[in-house]
């Protein structure tokens, strides 16, 4: 039998109440207003900005805080809202909330339409898809439109016929693939006529 005695210098360990404090009663839900315009803010996997008010609505812009780096991406946001000042924050965000999980969702499908067609189709699909977004990655939204008012637009080869934001159909090198870009702003190419997969 030994005389050791067991102690230490830590601090005690401090221990949570099992239940949340509640909030007061009488405390105001946060809302959006004026003062906020111009103001960026962190929220979970997003950065909103606060625009400027326009007909009494003022608009917040959804950009990604993390990374898309599989997607080759056209635009920087995700997507935007219009909300009247003096709107709660608390139903705002579920808003916010579903055009994350929707950019998610896109970027997942973008990147495993990838994969699949690099794999089945190698080095000739790698070409098609760098080529065909070459042509309009610096302005898809001007591209788009000019889709929308021609249905049809011939560029550097490729050929893109159909009326965004639905899939397109391009015809590059003798072969034809379905173009989607989301409104989120993920890419995805497939080989051969496959339009009725993103409608």
């Amino acid at each position: 039998m030994t005389d050791e005695v067991y102690t230490t210098d830590d601090p005690p360990r401090r221990y949570r109440p099992a239940r949340r404090v509640e909030q007061p009663a009488d405390e105001q839900p946060a809302l959006l207003t004026e003062d906020l315009q111009g103001v960026s803010a962190a929220y979970g996997e997003a950065l909103l900005f606060i625009g400027y008010e326009v007909e009494g609505s003022i608009e917040i812009v959804v950009y990604p805080r993390y990374r898309f780096s599989s997607d080759d991406r056209v635009q920087g946001y995700l997507g935007y809202l219009w909300v009247q000042a003096g709107t709660s924050w608390e139903a705002i965000l579920p808003s916010v909330d579903a055009i994350v999980q929707l950019a998610q969702s896109n970027y997942r499908t973008a990147v495993s339409l990838r994969a699949s067609e690099l794999r089945a189709h190698g080095s000739r699909f790698e070409q098609a898809y760098n080529a065909v977004t070459d042509i309009f990655r610096e302005s898809w939204h001007g591209f788009a439109l000019r889709l929308g008012r021609y249905g049809s637009v011939t560029r550097e080869g490729a050929t893109f016929t159909g009326r965004p934001p639905g899939p397109v159909l391009v015809t590059w090198r003798d072969a034809t693939y379905t173009l989607m870009v989301f409104d989120t702003g993920s890419i995805c190419l497939v080989t051969g006529d496959q339009r009725r997969r993103f409608q």
